[in-house]
């Protein structure tokens, strides 16, 4: 889990953001985020979907927005699904998990999830390796 900054493309109001508890899953194909997300940055609707989920499909709107995961990694237009998010108010799926780099060391330390953007740059990890990284950790 991880706070992400949400800031709506169509909304009344375009100058709202919101700093939400997302929850990065690599089993889920698409994004999503709770109707609190929806209410408070008034988005607007820009289609209706069906979404699969494992407790069975539901129509949906989906609302474009900019996720703004550090001071350096913000992905842009992104179509979210309005849903449940148990245990966070957004879901952030396949659809941005790929636009970079997911990397999960599992040690004696613990485990250490970083996501890395450009795609292919170095992430810290790496460093174990001995080689010298370029990264943004969230």
């Amino acid at each position: 889990m991880s706070n992400v900054l949400i800031h709506g493309t169509r909304s009344k109001h375009r100058d709202r953001h919101l700093t939400v508890q997302a929850i990065l899953d690599t089993g889920v194909t698409d994004s999503m985020g709770t109707q609190d997300v929806v209410k408070a940055l008034q988005l607007e609707p820009i289609a209706h979907q069906v979404v699969q989920t494992c407790n069975g499909p539901f129509e949906s709107e989906l609302y474009l927005v900019n996720f703004q995961l550090s001071d350096k990694i913000t992905h842009t237009g992104i179509a979210v699904a309005r849903g449940i998010v148990d245990g966070g108010q957004a879901l952030l799926g396949l659809d941005v998990i790929l636009k970079g780099d997911l990397c999960i060391v599992n040690d004696d330390k613990g485990i250490l999830l970083e996501y890395v953007m450009p795609s292919h740059s170095s992430p810290s990890i790496a460093k174990r390796a001995g080689r010298q990284p370029r990264r943004e950790q969230i």
